[in-house]
């Protein structure tokens, strides 16, 4: 069990750094960067696939680890914003909206507050 919390970590620092390597592109190598396109490039496609992977393995994580009970706390706030996130960026990807794209980014620090404390003090709100 504690494979699949390790897993899920890395599954979300690998979706919470995705946006930072696009601004690093952008502004530190400015598009120069071939081999680092393309890894872009492949993490474009990617990106969606590894969220969709987070939400159900976090289901699993948290059923597991209530015993098969459902009860709310932070991992249960974690992956509604997971899940509202999903589909900001889904309807992102169809319209091509900024707005959308700059939502898409701040409800993905959401996502990483909600770790933090889901990480700190998962019985919040017991």
């Amino acid at each position: 069990m504690k494979y699949l919390s390790w897993f899920n970590v890395i599954l979300l620092i690998y979706l919470l750094s995705f946006p930072l390597a696009l601004e690093l592109n952008k502004r530190v190598f400015r598009g120069k960067k071939k081999k680092f396109n393309k890894a872009l490039k492949m993490g474009r496609k990617v990106h969606p696939y590894v969220g969709i992977t987070l939400i159900v393995t976090g289901l699993i994580h948290g059923y597991n680890k209530l015993g098969g009970t459902l009860s709310f706390h932070t991992g249960s706030l974690l992956l509604l914003i997971l899940i509202i996130n999903g589909f900001i960026g889904f309807y992102y990807k169809k319209k091509r909206n900024k707005k959308l794209a700059t939502t898409h980014r701040i409800v993905g620090m959401a996502v990483a507050a909600a770790f933090l404390l889901h990480y700190i003090n998962p019985w919040f709100f017991q």
